[in-house]
């Protein structure tokens, strides 16, 4: 009875609370890391911007393109492709797809 008549209503909010908090808890690892707070033995995205930004002869020569370009990418990346999974979830379910296993919500 709680799947039929509450599950429907409450998933889209469920689903969108959690990619947000996926997409802060990435982007603010990365941050504390880099600030030098995180687990200095664990290899994270902000540890590799950190080690990057702390050598002085990074900017010296063409170091910089492999050590400071790829982790921001990825950070990039990650949470841009969260935001757009989100948005497409949104948009999916307003606009009344019907979304395999379910009957159509709206419409």
């Amino acid at each position: 009875m709680l799947y039929h008549h509450l599950l429907p209503f409450i998933w889209p909010l469920v689903r969108t609370k959690f990619i947000i908090a996926f997409q802060t808890a990435v982007a603010m690892e990365a941050s504390l890391s880099f600030l030098g707070v995180g687990n200095p033995s664990t290899v994270s995205l902000g540890k590799m911007l950190l080690d990057a930004f702390s050598r002085t002869q990074t900017f010296l020569n063409d170091a910089w393109q492999w050590m400071i370009v790829p982790p921001a990418l990825v950070i990039l990346f990650v949470t841009v492709a969260l935001a757009l999974i989100e948005e497409k979830a949104v948009t999916a379910n307003c606009s009344g797809i019907e979304l395999p296993g379910k009957e159509r919500l709206f419409g």
